[in-house]
């Protein structure tokens, strides 16, 4: 897991957005389901920092990522985390509409 982090780190510093992005996205899902719930906060996180410059396309990388945030924050009764990412999804949600 360690190493496929390191890919997608390497590919954001190479500008491979998607790409890095992609692979995030199945990491932060891998810890999930491997019910390393921390891990995958910590890589949502990432990627919601990645694309906050980036305009929101419906179900891309950034919405799952703070649904993911939504979810696990809320399982873990981190209510102000829990919060200010569904006030982020939200957020993004008006922007497409």
């Amino acid at each position: 897991m360690r190493s496929r982090l390191r890919k997608a780190d390497e590919l954001f510093r190479e500008g491979r957005l998607a790409e890095a992005l992609a692979a995030y996205d199945a990491i932060a899902d891998e810890f999930d389901r491997a019910g390393f719930s921390v891990k995958a906060i910590a890589v949502s996180r990432q990627i919601v920092e990645i694309t906050a410059a980036a305009v929101a396309e419906g179900e891309g990388p950034r919405a799952a990522a703070l649904r993911r945030l939504v979810r696990l924050c809320a399982a873990l009764d981190l209510r102000a985390e829990a919060a200010e990412a569904e006030h982020l999804l939200k957020a993004s949600q008006r922007r497409l509409h």
